[in-house]
């Protein structure tokens, strides 16, 4: 890893621009994470420590995390003040942990605001998930006492994969990065070309050679399996997902567990996109396009609201828009590590392991505890928001994980931001009282089910379109 950091820096620099870029490594017998390359050279923020709040929410969303504190982003502005005080005296502005299977070592990239002072975008962020799934590939080698082969290597750059041994990838000369995964699972999936990568692990088009057909293969992060009693909680919730069976969710077909402990779940192929790309695309949609999407996904999540089954995650990046031979098909994806309403503890009675992406989470999802089926209504609160009007609720998705303190002179005791205070366009005023709803902050003013959530968004949508404004 020390002859490939500088290279690392020196290409985030160049790509992103920030003011600084750097690469601490902590090794398996420290507790420190230590500067091991910085561009521009001597520009790296002091020693952090490992087991600061700031990388253990990094390591449970697995997925870059802005934190810079000038923003007052709404999950690390709950950090303790000495985290705080470390993030603005140092000015890092987004951290990504790179934690790999089989290897104790762990490194985060840190990132310095953008010389331009603008933000991170979506795509940047994208990059450094890439850039994070490298240097996983990186830390991990196959281990030489478990002998199960052919590892898997696969191309950085194109995603297509080799047995141990290719070093080079024909399609475009990259050099091979290798994985402690074998290239067979299971006996019966063997892995082609790595299609994505997410907050919960990488995505490949497999071959089942029992039925000759294709199929996509999820092997999951290390994370969400090295817990205590995490193979068993994989195990039960995979088997729950293999049984819901309905039109907008992905299939699943098999799970299992690799040798090396890696979880994998097995699940029907699709071609299109998803809902993100197509936002990123296309920008807000139309109020008629929004209620296309979202009847399928109500549709979903009712269905697996009356089995006891929450999703957690829900947001663009979540939603699937597959082609089909009949024309466009919404898929919700990642039902696989759904939990079960009846089930708030681990097997131990740890509580659950937090999941969920911050813009997207209710407040007291935010906050932990029980699981339950109003986290989903919030989360399609938001999606018909974002949907509607290209932005997040709550001024940018910057708000607290719970009330703030009441204005001077005011007689509540708590105060909960407007999530349209940045105002909304003139077509969309009239749908003010269903966001008020479907976003309050008692849960209990919230729409009670996915259903009546969907017939409130239809009669919005029906307000929208006879407006004045719809109508000029």
């Amino acid at each position: 890893m020390d002859h490939l950091a500088p290279t690392v820096v020196a290409q985030l620099e160049a790509a992103l621009h920030p003011s600084f870029a750097s690469l601490l490594l902590r090794a398996s017998t420290d507790t420190v994470f230590r500067p091991l390359a910085s561009a521009p050279a001597g520009a790296a923020p002091s020693p952090l420590p490992g087991e600061w709040k700031v990388l253990a929410l990094a390591r449970l969303l697995a997925r870059p995390l802005v934190c810079g504190i000038d923003r007052d982003e709404g999950v690390t502005s709950q950090l303790p003040l000495q985290e705080r005080e470390y993030l603005s005296d140092t000015r890092v502005e987004v951290l990504v942990l790179v934690a790999a299977s089989g290897n104790r070592d762990e490194l985060v990239i840190a990132l310095g605001p953008r010389r331009s002072e603008e933000p991170y975008s979506g795509e940047d962020l994208d990059l450094l998930a890439g850039v994070a799934d490298a240097l996983t590939l990186a830390l991990q080698r196959p281990t030489p006492a478990v002998e199960p082969g052919p590892w898997l290597e696969e191309c950085p750059a194109c995603g297509r994969c080799y047995d141990t041994g290719a070093r080079v990838c024909p399609h475009d000369a990259s050099t091979l990065a290798g994985s402690p995964t074998e290239r067979l699972l299971a006996g019966r999936y063997h892995l082609d070309q790595r299609l994505g990568h997410g907050g919960m692990g990488r995505v490949y088009r497999a071959l089942d050679v029992a039925l000759n057909r294709t199929v996509a293969v999820k092997l999951l992060r290390e994370e969400w399996t090295r817990l205590p009693h995490a193979a068993d909680r994989f195990r039960r919730e995979a088997r729950v997902a293999a049984s819901f069976a309905h039109a907008n969710v992905v299939t699943v077909f098999d799970f299992g567990l690799t040798d090396g402990g890696c979880a994998f779940l097995v699940m029907e192929l699709l071609e299109g996109g998803t809902l993100r790309e197509d936002l990123r695309q296309n920008g807000r949609l139309r109020p008629q396009r929004t209620l296309e999407i979202l009847r399928s996904v109500c549709a979903a999540v009712g269905a697996a609201h009356r089995r006891q089954l929450v999703h957690r995650d829900l947001k663009p990046e979540n939603i699937f828009l597959a082609r089909s031979d009949s024309g466009e098909v919404v898929k919700i994806l990642d039902f696989g590590l759904a939990r079960s309403v009846s089930s708030a503890t681990d097997d131990d009675g740890s509580s659950a392991v937090l999941a969920g992406t911050p813009p997207y989470m209710a407040p007291e999802q935010l906050r932990a505890g029980e699981t339950l089926p109003v986290w989903d209504l919030w989360a399609l609160g938001v999606l018909s928001y974002e949907l509607l009007t290209g932005t997040l609720p709550f001024a940018a998705a910057v708000r607290p994980a719970a009330p703030v303190s009441p204005s001077p002179g005011s007689t509540a005791s708590t105060r909960w931001p407007d999530p349209m205070e940045d105002g909304l366009r003139d077509d969309l005023e009239t749908a003010r009282p269903f966001f008020a709803r479907a976003l309050a902050i008692d849960a209990a003013v919230r729409y009670s089910s996915a259903e009546t959530f969907f017939a409130a968004l239809q009669e919005a949508v029906q307000a929208i379109e006879a407006s004045p404004a719809a109508l000029a």
